[in-house]
């Protein structure tokens, strides 16, 4: 989801992301016509060892919901077994990603919790 919204604390990680669906956009045009597809899946948190503690926290401070690697597994197969070029996972997620793409820095706001939160985790004034 962060290759589509950025969120505060995750500017570095969400860029990447907004690089591969960006290059995933591309090359599925790119590929029209032929027997290639290219598909894309924007699952939300994903419970992993790879969320240190703080990384847990600030899911947890904010209500970040999170799916195990299982239920996003599945999702990967049934995106495979589809026609449909992206899925994004979670809910309000999928809003949120319909929201921002509408309305772009209009959504910024909507962040402030999640801003002030990770100054309180880092002890950054604002």
């Amino acid at each position: 989801v962060l290759g589509h919204i950025g969120l505060p604390g995750h500017a570095v990680y969400g860029a990447s992301k907004s690089a591969l669906h960006g290059f995933a956009e591309a090359l599925r045009r790119e590929v029209t016509g032929t027997s290639l597809r290219v598909q894309w899946l924007a699952p939300r948190a994903t419970q992993t060892d790879f969320n240190d503690d703080l990384a847990q926290a600030f899911n947890r401070l904010t209500g970040t919901k999170s799916d195990s690697v299982g239920v996003v597994a599945h999702a990967l197969v049934q995106l495979l077994r589809s026609s449909s070029a992206e899925r994004v996972l979670g809910w309000p997620e999928r809003l949120g990603v319909r929201l921002n793409a509408c309305l772009g820095a209009g959504m910024d706001r909507a962040f402030t919790a999640q801003a002030q939160v990770l100054r309180r985790l880092f002890s950054v004034k604002p």
